[in-house]
């Protein structure tokens, strides 16, 4: 019994509220143009690092939700279709409720494992539809 009980507590303390709810760093995000554009660009503002996107009806993007250890991740889409100015979205994740809720469950300890996995970070919007 004291042996499932050790490995109970040894496994609550590498996880915690935002990781087992939210997952692991990747979040999906979804965008639903009117028009198919002509070319789509997601640049990571963090890192600078610019990716192409294959164009198609719909797009499902998976991108990190945090850049380092308590910094969050910042991106921007960038959708081009001539004749139609660019529609531009800036995607930055906030801070998720199930973050807020280690403090009281399980201290400082658990306040450290979500900035690490990115489950600390979620977006709040994950479909867009782009109107040209």
């Amino acid at each position: 019994m004291i042996k499932y009980l050790c490995l109970f507590f040894i496994g609550f303390a590498f996880t915690n509220c935002a990781t087992i709810v939210k997952g692991k760093n990747n979040a999906t995000i979804t965008f639903v143009p009117n028009i198919t554009p002509d070319r789509v660009i997601l640049i990571n503002e963090r890192s600078g690092v610019e990716q192409q996107i294959l164009v198609k009806d719909t797009m499902i993007v998976n991108i990190d939700r945090k850049f380092r250890f308590f910094k969050r991740s910042k991106y921007s889409i960038t959708f081009f279709k001539s004749g139609f100015p660019a529609i531009k979205i800036n995607l930055i994740p906030n801070v998720t409720f199930w973050y807020w809720l280690n403090i009281p469950l399980g201290g400082v300890w658990m306040v450290m494992v979500d900035p690490f996995t990115g489950a600390m970070y979620q977006y709040r919007q994950t479909k867009y539809t782009i109107s040209f």
